[in-house]
């Protein structure tokens, strides 16, 4: 990195294509399929179109001002998705697992505040909120949300709560960052979509996860898809959310109550 101008420095190859580029847009593909996973981003030569549109940025500095909001939306984009697949190759394990990212609320010092409390609040605000994964660290609580738009609807009420003890605003911070799992392969889903259809009782409205790990379509197949392992009850959570929104009744003996939580919740 050069200190003194703040800008990255390039290799031989890149500064060269980079010149290139700025004359002629149509070596960009060229160059970009050659050197995919370890290219870098350089707003200074970002263009959504040509250079004969009058819009968007090149050495010269901003063009009309027309697409510059489109411009900076597809950086952003851009941006996150890089990060995304980053975190995806350094937690995924091996070629053949993704690792799952997912948006991270951390509620700073939220642990001596309590999760009932902020649950409460954070519904006060925001409807159908479905936190995952619940954890105290260091006396902060994080959690996972799946939806984009439900965790940036948290992170705006940041400080907007306050703490019923201290009357201390509460901070929420949001970050995307790998669950910490691998997803689960196609045909696994498909087995817990076929197991849970075979627990639930539409009578009854009332599905039985006992000893889910144990059941017999799991265990012909030499098959481990414990409740306990996050990307399974994941998948779970996912399906009856989707499938079966009508229980009432859930049945999870020998169940561990951090997973029960989020079951009922």
């Amino acid at each position: 990195m050069n200190r003194r101008s703040g800008h990255q420095k390039w290799d031989a190859k890149k500064m060269t294509m980079k010149k290139l580029i700025y004359y002629d847009s149509d070596l960009a593909p060229r160059f970009d399929d050659d050197d995919d996973d370890g290219k870098e981003f350089d707003p200074r030569l970002f263009r959504l179109q040509g250079r004969n549109t009058g819009g968007g940025y090149g050495r010269g500095g901003r063009g009309s001002g027309k697409s510059g909001g489109r411009d900076r939306v597809s950086l952003k984009v851009h941006l996150d998705n890089r990060r995304d697949r980053q975190l995806q190759r350094g937690a995924g394990g091996s070629a053949t697992t993704t690792a799952v990212v997912m948006n991270q609320i951390k509620v700073v010092r939220g642990a001596a505040i309590g999760k009932d409390f902020i649950m409460r609040s954070i519904g006060q605000y925001i409807d159908d909120v479905k936190p995952l994964l619940f954890r105290v660290d260091r006396g902060d609580i994080t959690f996972f949300v799946e939806n984009d738009d439900t965790a940036a609807a948290i992170h705006a009420i940041s400080r907007r709560v306050r703490d019923p003890n201290t009357n201390a605003p509460i901070t929420f911070l949001l970050s995307r960052v790998s669950a910490g799992f691998a997803t689960i392969s196609m045909n696994e889903r498909d087995l817990i979509a076929e197991c849970l259809k075979k627990r639930y009782n539409a009578e009854t409205h009332a599905l039985d996860l006992s000893e889910f790990g144990l059941d017999e379509l799991f265990r012909s197949r030499s098959l481990h898809l414990s409740l306990t392992r996050n990307n399974i009850m994941m998948a779970v959570v996912d399906l009856i959310d989707q499938h079966y929104g009508t229980v009432t009744a859930l049945s999870m003996k020998k169940t561990s109550d951090e997973h029960r939580d989020e079951l009922e919740g």
